[in-house]
């Protein structure tokens, strides 16, 4: 699902390099900033930006007159209340008030004021707002609700601003960056139930400095940076800059002061906007932005884009009330490690407990499902049921620290459900999803804790737009000089340093693209500079999934295959159906959002839908599986069609791809080989018994004629050749579709069987087989087809031979003889397909390709606005 990017400027008569109004008021930066620059600008980008209209403005008739002529924008108002009755004084130098500053009932007539003006102007009601210096106060939400008002945009996270006395408001250090609906009592600051959306400004916290997504504040190489980091790490968060409209003509603002600097200015916003949209985010308005988030919004929260629960009334935070003595009493009761009853009584001292928890609270209701995973005595459940929540489970693999933390709970009129279950590999976790999955304080202690297997297990626990919070020391701790040895040995001598503590390390990058693999994306995290440097970070889901349509020509062979094994592993980032091809119908390609044909000659079967195909083009990924699909006869149709109808070409090796990237110029073409279940096609138990050398074939015969396979014309003969010379010592055994069906344990079964596993096609794919008899541990002999020479290292892991029966017997007979390196290139080879060969491995690829073609439909809109105004 796109994002909006919205962009909204302050729209205000001219002002000098010190902010100061001109006199008498002009307004060159509307005439000239909008009209002559901002506005084609948009129009070329099909930007979509909202001008907020401050009082003078409202009341300059030419400046009306270009605005009211404007399309493709929302206008809405802005105060500055020196300029709006009652008590307005339009001969004032400077606009430094602040709405919070007035009396309540003054602020309300000002905004009263301003919304009339801006009617009569404009003939409709104002929707959007920003206060003037972001001034707003404790009442101004309620006076924008009760005005009609439904979006506000004055809030600036990680911004502390001065008012005219001096004192330090407001100060929004603590706010948000997520857009929200505020509070039914109109405080602007706290989510709630009310219509009224906050889009907060895009301000990010910094090493130095707040980073704004703001023209002149930021540089082009910092806005850019902060579009990515937003597109990459954080689910639904949108993008929100805010400028002047004086900003665009030179000397009347405080920034650009010459036409170069407002040529450089605009070519900034340009980049960066073409930059945003490229990445995915859609132009809106804020009422579009408010839609948007409204048709994503649960009952009884205010978030604007989280997970649907049952209302629970909002709690303010509160502090850990019971005993800590009654604690130390059940810890010591149940005989587990004392440092349970210490880690429980300062854990309001532990920021990387208190932040991510008290983060939680703010986005949950008290009904939402919890589970913490190695609990311990269940510390973080029990600030969670102070806090109201009431559906809350953990476990931890120590039955000590369980027992008191079932002695604990209860006595403190709490339900918490316990158990005692590994948090790598449980087996007691109830058939359920939950609003959110904690793991802090213990996965970096553990040898064999990683993070790839962890998110596989967890991930799929979550509710749609669940979260996971996990934390991790960062990697960077391996610079530090005395990183191997326990913290509390740094001072002794290095011989008595015993080993480090941290088992296990991870970069942000590092938990970036574990969360990508598993559907989940890092959408915050909590930090500290310390020794070691520590990260709690947010994982959530997306609260859907986009639907893949995969159209398979036959049931249960490669192609069906490969489709089921992609829909396990990209779930749940996406939901995944396969079709076969004769039942497919039109409805089928209209609903999906994605759509994967296998091989170009699929459309042969296909022709009734040949209009359905056009209209979902955009949507279609289309596979060249074989050097032989365009060979031929089949040659110009095969690539008329590859060029014209998807917005994708995949293959399947780096030689398929090599062949074909050529001849499609100007098309987009992915190398995406295939995998294998290396968790259900294993190496066979114990050793076979001792007899002949076995060396099998698997696939289809007819499929392009067994010459093509090499049975016939290479296989056989090489067979016939060793039987001469060494009679009896090798065996050939075929596992032929046209044989009969085999199912996936036959299969199984059939590779653990082998000695040796043999390909020698003319061309292939992959060839399937070979990496199913690979997985299994079976060493591979091929000719260099497909991903053959990607998988294997001659004479390491297998052999590649040519294609010959001659150079098959030799290399046949060297494996007889040489048995302990054939056994040794079959274990080398299960670790080849262990390392990059599983379909989970190989399933990012594919996921990158459906990223990729979603952001190109979200952008298409803009496209075509741009095409219009060629």
């Amino acid at each position: 699902m796109s994002r909006p990017l919205l962009v909204t400027i302050d729209v205000e008569c001219d002002k000098g390099p010190d902010w100061s109004t001109a006199t008498p008021l002009a307004f060159r930066g509307v005439v000239q900033g909008i009209g002559e620059r901002l506005q084609p600008l948009f129009c070329q980008l099909a930007v979509r930006p909202t001008y907020l209209l401050s009082p003078e403005v409202l009341c300059d008739p030419e400046s009306m007159a270009l605005l009211r002529s404007l399309d493709s924008c929302e206008l809405g108002t802005h105060l500055h209340g020196e300029y709006v009755a009652p008590h307005a004084d339009f001969a004032a130098s400077r606009t430094d008030e602040m709405q919070r500053e007035y009396a309540s009932e003054l602020e309300y007539e000002k905004l009263a004021t301003l919304s009339e003006l801006f009617r009569q102007q404009t003939g409709r009601a104002a929707r959007s707002f920003r206060a003037g210096r972001f001034g707003i106060g404790a009442e101004s939400g309620r006076h924008l609700l009760d005005l009609g008002y439904l979006c506000d945009s004055s809030v600036t996270p990680h911004i502390q601003w001065t008012d005219r006395s001096g004192q330090r408001v407001p100060d929004f250090r603590g706010s948000g960056e997520q857009p929200y609906f505020v509070s039914g009592d109109g405080d602007l600051l706290r989510p709630g139930d009310s219509p009224l959306l906050e889009l907060p400004v895009t301000i990010r916290a910094g090493a130095e400095a707040p980073r704004w997504l703001r023209p002149w504040y930021s540089s082009r190489r910092q806005l850019l940076a902060l579009v990515d980091e937003i597109a990459e790490r954080e689910f639904d968060t949108p993008l929100c800059m805010m400028f002047h409209n004086v900003e665009l003509c030179a000397g009347t603002s405080p920034y650009p002061q010459s036409e170069d600097e407002v040529m450089a200015y605009l070519a900034d916003l340009q980049i960066v906007l073409q930059h945003a949209i490229a990445r995915g985010f859609m132009p809106m308005t804020m009422a579009q932005a408010r839609q948007y988030y409204f048709e994503r919004r649960g009952p009884g929260t205010g978030s604007a884009s989280h997970p649907v629960w049952t209302h629970s009334e909002s709690r303010r935070e509160r502090g850990m009330r019971f005993s800590v003595e009654k604690v130390k009493q059940a810890v010591e009761s149940a005989g587990t490690q004392p440092w349970h009853a210490y880690a429980y009584e300062e854990r309001l001292s532990r920021w990387d407990l208190t932040e991510p928890y008290s983060w939680l609270c703010e986005q949950l209701p008290g009904d939402a499902p919890v589970l913490d995973v190695g609990c311990g005595i269940g510390s973080n459940l029990l600030y969670l049921a102070e806090q109201g929540f009431t559906d809350l489970e953990g476990f931890d693999l120590d039955a000590s620290a369980i027992a008191a933390g079932r002695a604990t709970a209860p006595e403190h009129g709490h339900s918490i459900e316990l158990w005692t279950d590994s948090g790598l590999a449980p087996d007691a976790i109830p058939d359920k999803q939950y609003a959110a999955i904690t793991s802090v304080n213990w996965t970096y202690l553990v040898d064999d804790f990683d993070f790839d297997s962890f998110l596989e297990e967890y991930a799929r626990r979550l509710l749609p737009g669940g979260y996971l919070l996990v934390d991790a020391i960062d990697s960077a701790f391996n610079q530090h000089p005395k990183n191997r040895y326990l913290t509390s040995d740094w001072t002794k001598a290095e011989h008595e340093r015993r080993p480090s503590e941290y088992k296990h390390r991870a970069s942000r990058a590092d938990v970036v693209t574990a969360a990508a693999g598993h559907g989940l994306q890092v959408v915050g995290e909590f930090r500290r500079q310390q020794e070691p440097p520590k990260a709690c970070y947010v994982l959530q889901r997306p609260q859907s999934s986009r639907a893949v349509l995969y159209v398979v020509d036959s049931p249960g062979w490669a192609h069906d295959k490969k489709s089921r094994n992609l829909i396990r592993c990209l779930e749940p980032r996406f939901a995944g159906r396969v079709v076969y091809q004769e039942k497919l119908r039109a409805e089928d390609l209209d609903d999906a959002d994605l759509v994967v044909l296998w091989y170009w000659r699929q459309l042969e079967s296909l022709r009734d839908l040949g209009q359905a195909l056009i209209r979902n083009r955009h949507k279609i990924a289309m596979g060249v599986c074989s050097h032989n699909e365009l060979e031929g006869e089949l040659r110009d149709r095969g690539l008329e069609l590859l060029r014209w109808l998807p917005a994708r070409v995949f293959t399947h090796s780096a030689l398929l791809e090599q062949a074909v990237r050529p001849l499609l110029p100007g098309s987009e073409s992915l190398c995406l080989p295939n995998g294998v279940d290396a968790s259900f096609f294993v190496p066979r138990p114990e050793a076979r018994r001792a007899g002949p050398l076995r060396i099998g074939w698997a696939g289809s015969l007819s499929n392009f004629g067994a010459e093509m396979r090499g049975v016939p014309n290479v296989i056989e003969p090489a067979m016939a050749l060793l039987q001469e010379q060494f009679p009896g010592q090798f065996e050939l055994v075929v596992a032929a579709r046209e044989q009969r069906h085999r199912s996936p344990e036959e299969m199984r079964a059939f590779y653990q069987g082998l000695d040796v596993y043999v390909c020698a096609s003319r061309v292939e794919g992959t060839p399937n087989p070979a990496l199913e008899a690979a997985a299994c541990g079976v060493p591979v002999v091929s000719t260099r087809v497909g991903n053959m020479p990607e998988l294997i290292q001659h004479c390491i892991n297998g052999l590649l031979i040519k294609r010959s029966p001659e150079a098959l017997a030799a290399a046949l007979r060297l494996l007889r003889e040489r048995e302990a390196l054939r056994l040794q290139m079959g274990q080398r080879l299960r670790e080849s397909i262990e390392g990059h060969w599983t379909w989970r491995e190989r399933a990012r690829g594919f996921a990158a390709m459906f990223e990729g073609l979603l952001r190109e439909q979200a952008c298409a809109p803009a496209r075509q606005c741009e095409e219009a105004h060629a």
